[in-house]
C-alpha cells in the first residue's frame, strides 16, 4: 500500500435530504460534569401576569426598626403685608340729657339739752330756758326752770355735822437746814453807790454777796466800777471760816484800758492798787476792777462776800458804784 495522500479539498455541501423518522429514545446517559456558568443572558420580555393566589397566613411581626433622624426645620415663610386701616365709623347721635333729681328736705333740729348754772343766790327767771337747772352754792338748793320760772326741786347740802373735839397742841418742829444753791448762776447787783473815806479796813459790801452752802464749791466773778479821790482801792473776796479760795483780780485804767495789776492769790491775801487816772481839777479817778475765782466751803453754810476799802486812808472818798455786780455758779 502506498503512502496516504493529502486530504483533498472539501467539496460543496450537498442538498439536505428529507428528515428521517425519529428513532426511539435511548437510555439516559450518565450526567456529565457541570460546566462553567455561562454569562447571564438578556432578560426576556415579561410574561403575562398570573392570577392572584390565595392570601397566605399572616407572618410573625418583625422587630421595630431604628428611628430615623429628625428632618431639618423648614424655613419660615415671609410675613404677610399689614392690611390698610379701615375708615372711622360715623359718630352716633348724643343721648338726651337726664333730668335733675329733687333735693331732699332738711331734717328738723333736735331739742336743746338742759344747762346747769350756778350762783351764790336764787336764779333770775329770765336766765336760761325751760328744762335748765341752777345750783345755789350758798344754800345747796337745786332749781329747775319750768313754764318760765325757777322753783326749788332739791338740795345737795347735807346737815351740819357735830363740832369735833379740839386736838392736842403739836410739838414745835426743828428748824430746817439751809438748802443748797441750785444749778445755774446766782446774781447780786448794787442799786446805789457806796462810799468809804479815811480807812484802810476792809468792810463787807452792802450788796455784793452770794449765799454758799456747806461743802459747796462755787465759781464766781465780780465786776466793780470804782471812783477814787486819792485813796485808791483795795479788794478781797471773803467766805465762811474753813473755806478755801483761789482767785485773781485786775484793775483797768479807764483812760488807757491797760490792766494795772493782775495776780493769782489765795484766801489770806487782799489786793490793792494805786489809781492814777485823776481828772484835772477834781482829784477824782474812775476805773473798773474784775475779781474772779473758785471757793470751796467747809462744813458751815454762809456767804461769799466782796470786801473792799481804801488803799491809802484819806478824806477823798472811794466809791463802788451802782450796777457793779457779783455772780456765782455751783460746780
Amino acid at each position: 500500500t502506498g503512502a496516504k495522500g493529502d486530504t483533498g479539498l472539501t467539496g460543496p455541501q450537498g442538498i439536505q435530504g428529507a428528515t428521517g423518522l425519529t428513532g426511539a429514545t435511548g437510555p439516559t446517559g450518565a450526567a456529565g460534569a457541570t460546566g462553567a456558568k455561562g454569562d447571564t443572558g438578556l432578560t426576556g420580555p415579561a410574561g403575562p401576569t398570573g392570577a392572584t393566589g390565595a392570601k397566605g397566613d399572616t407572618g410573625a411581626q418583625g422587630p421595630q426598626g431604628i428611628q430615623g433622624a429628625t428632618g431639618l426645620t423648614g424655613a419660615t415663610g415671609p410675613t404677610g403685608a399689614t392690611g390698610a386701616k379701615g375708615d372711622i365709623g360715623l359718630t352716633g347721635p348724643q343721648g338726651a340729657a337726664g333730668t335733675n333729681g329733687t333735693n331732699g328736705t332738711n331734717g328738723t333740729n333736735g331739742a336743746a339739752g338742759a344747762v346747769w348754772r350756778t350762783g351764790t343766790g336764787a336764779p333770775s327767771n329770765s336766765t336760761g330756758v325751760d328744762g335748765d337747772y341752777y345750783l345755789n352754792s350758798t344754800t345747796g338748793d337745786v332749781y329747775t326752770r319750768a313754764s318760765g320760772a325757777y322753783s326749788v326741786t332739791g338740795n345737795i347740802k347735807g346737815a351740819k355735822g357735830d363740832t369735833g373735839t379740839a386736838g392736842a397742841n403739836g410739838t414745835n418742829g426743828t428748824n430746817g437746814t439751809n438748802g443748797t444753791n441750785g444749778a445755774g448762776f446766782v446774781y447780786a447787783k448794787k442799786t446805789a453807790n457806796e462810799t468809804v473815806a479815811n480807812t484802810i479796813t476792809l468792810q463787807a459790801d452792802d450788796s455784793l454777796t452770794i449765799p454758799i452752802g456747806a461743802n459747796e464749791t462755787l465759781e464766781f466773778e465780780a465786776l466793780v466800777f470804782v471812783t477814787s479821790g486819792g485813796g485808791s482801792f483795795r479788794v478781797f473776796p471773803s467766805a465762811p471760816t474753813g473755806s478755801t479760795i483761789r482767785w485773781e483780780a485786775m484793775l483797768v485804767d479807764s483812760a488807757s484800758t491797760t490792766p494795772v495789776a493782775i495776780y493769782g492769790l489765795d484766801s489770806t491775801v487782799s489786793m490793792s492798787w494805786t489809781m492814777t487816772n485823776y481828772n484835772a481839777g477834781t482829784g477824782a479817778g474812775s476805773d473798773w476792777c474784775q475779781v474772779k475765782g473758785v471757793v470751796t466751803n467747809g462744813a458751815t453754810a454762809g456767804n461769799l462776800t466782796l470786801f473792799w476799802a481804801q488803799k491809802t486812808a484819806n478824806a477823798g472818798v472811794t466809791t463802788v458804784q451802782a450796777k457793779s455786780f457779783i455772780r456765782a455758779g455751783k460746780m
